[in-house]
């Protein structure tokens, strides 16, 4: 998926890997937190290192990918970021609707949890 970015220059890159606790309260799991919870932790710290890498580097060309909850956690983020963001990749959005994506490669017809529950993920 990144092959395109990796191949386009020599620039210096960094990979940072999100820490948040990445749950989802359910039945199963009734000790995790709040699906909402945990998307707020990631955002609230994905905002806080976007920030860290735009004062060391204001020219940096800043990549989010997210899969699934980290999907809802970067898109969120790259909807509403003062930073100027390159490129925003989500895999299993919860949030996905195929009529709001710009979507490259294979453009499949579901539409993510959240939108086919017609709830948020966090309410269910």
């Amino acid at each position: 998926m990144l092959y395109p970015l990796v191949q386009a220059g020599t620039a210096q890159r960094s990979v940072w890997f999100n820490p948040y606790p990445a749950q989802f309260r359910t039945p199963v799991h009734p000790d995790d937190m709040p699906f909402d919870v945990s998307v707020a932790i990631g955002e609230q710290l994905l905002r806080s290192h976007i920030a860290q890498v735009h004062a060391q580097c204001p020219a940096a060309a800043i990549v989010l990918v997210g899969y699934s909850q980290g999907a809802t956690v970067a898109g969120d983020v790259a909807a509403t970021s003062l930073i100027p963001i390159r490129e925003t990749e989500l895999l299993a959005d919860p949030r996905r609707v195929p009529a709001m994506a710009h979507d490259v490669g294979p453009s499949p017809d579901g539409v993510g949890v959240e939108v086919g529950a017609g709830a948020r993920v966090g309410d269910i």
